[in-house]
């Protein structure tokens, strides 16, 4: 395969076809490299196997001869959902994952942010679907 080497200089040891087929290898591995399969409705990757669903981003550790560590998420230095080049990925705690999408702006309390009034969240999504309703807005 022509991208073995490239695959080989970030840690690769398994060149599976059917996993690498569907990534998009860039012949810099500064870049993301991104799943050409499946997406959820998040963005991630997702293969099947034997009936069975896997992130194409955690999979990769497989193919890496690692296994993920109990209680441990991957996290993507890149912010990009589907890039599945091993050197944008790294374990982290779900709590380091929420702090890191909070610093780089991801997190949805950054998005939005809570109400002055003191009402939840949900009391104003209620609120203004009741308004649109009501109004047809």
């Amino acid at each position: 395969m022509f991208y073995t080497s490239i695959l080989e200089s970030v840690g690769v040891i398994d060149f599976n076809p059917r996993f690498w087929l569907r990534v998009d290898i860039k012949n810099d591995s500064s870049l993301c490299w991104e799943w050409r399969g499946y997406l959820d409705s998040k963005g991630y990757g997702r293969m099947n196997i034997n009936h069975t669903f896997y992130g194409s981003h955690r999979f990769v550790f497989s193919l890496m001869g690692i296994d993920i560590p109990p209680g441990l998420v991957v996290m993507h230095s890149c912010d990009n959902p589907p890039c599945c080049n091993p050197l944008h990925l790294s374990f982290g705690t779900h709590l380091d994952n929420m702090q890191d999408a909070i610093k780089k702006g991801r997190h949805i309390s950054c998005k939005y942010p809570a109400p002055v009034d003191g009402r939840s969240r949900s009391a104003h999504s209620t609120a203004r679907y009741r308004l649109k309703k009501l109004f047809l807005l």
